[in-house]
């Protein structure tokens, strides 16, 4: 009989398990965070300012053209690196199953995730369309609040409670409705590496299971957050070169815990586990 989800996503327990995994093959598991981490940062490192002209018209057409060709550049990149997110993502959490599973994990099982590639991609469009739509339902009252204080102002400064009043409006719906959304979709990505799910059947899975669990899932992701950034700030304190190996490290490690705690979730047999066998399961 599967764990509970409390007790499989319980973050102490999944952590030493993910322990455990750094420690019986480090070279995969921190490979995997490496890359992991890498990928990541190109996603948050997009976001510079285009350059601006106050030139003439021949200034402003080159800077124009120059913000097209950056933003086609930028457009270009970001599509390479959610492709390649997609394929090695799967592979990072295979590690942390074949280790747990097996014991044992080869370097080439990170690249295993071709099989999946299509699916991956598919399920984070999805759940990109997903996060984008609630996001505009749920700030759209606090922007036509905002939106009526500008429209009644009459060229004059707009009202400070109406824009307040929809800015706060806004947060309150956004906030808690887009945390609720993400954790239903969190399961999905270890659905798609570990069982070869389709998109559409991942998003299903993940919403059940999630159902009445919310607050396990928000435990978890609180407790892997809070070592994300124990391990910024280790890196930040040796002169921001220990980075390099700090969150690698983490990241595999996380990446071996939520597969650990997947497996837990989703299998009948995990008393037979390598890993379990080696340090228990609770």
């Amino acid at each position: 009989m599967a764990m509970d989800f409390k007790t499989a996503f319980d973050p102490f327990r999944a952590a030493r398990h993910g322990i455990a995994s750094l420690k019986l093959e480090p070279t995969p598991v921190i490979a995997g965070g490496f890359l992991m981490f890498a990928l990541k940062a190109c996603q948050g490192g997009g976001s510079g300012r285009f350059p601006s002209s106050t030139g003439g018209s021949g200034a402003d057409g080159i800077g124009i053209a120059l913000m097209l060709a950056l933003a086609g550049v930028g457009m270009c990149m970001a599509i390479a690196v959610m492709a390649a997110r997609a394929f090695i993502e799967p592979g990072t959490y295979r590690v942390g199953e074949r280790l747990t599973v097996d014991g044992a994990c080869g370097l080439d099982t990170l690249f295993s995730g071709k099989d999946v590639w299509l699916s991956m991609i598919g399920y984070g469009l999805l759940r990109g369309l997903i996060m984008l739509g609630v996001l505009v339902v749920t700030l759209l009252p606090g922007g036509l609040l905002v939106g009526l204080a500008f429209f009644t102002a009459n060229g004059g400064d707009p009202s400070i409670p109406l824009v307040a009043a929809g800015a706060l409006i806004g947060t309150l719906l956004a906030v808690p409705t887009i945390i609720f959304v993400a954790l239903g979709l969190q399961l999905g990505s270890y659905a798609i590496s570990i069982d070869r799910m389709a998109a559409m059947e991942a998003l299903d899975f993940s919403w059940t299971k999630a159902k009445g669990n919310r607050l396990s899932l928000l435990w978890f992701d609180l407790i892997t957050g809070a070592a994300n950034l124990a391990a910024v700030s280790l890196g930040v304190m040796t002169c921001c070169v220990g980075l390099l190996v700090t969150m690698p490290v983490t990241a595999g490690v996380i990446f071996c815990a939520q597969a650990n705690a997947y497996l837990m979730l989703t299998r009948d047999d995990y008393e037979d586990f390598a890993l379990v066998k080696d340090i228990g399961a609770a």
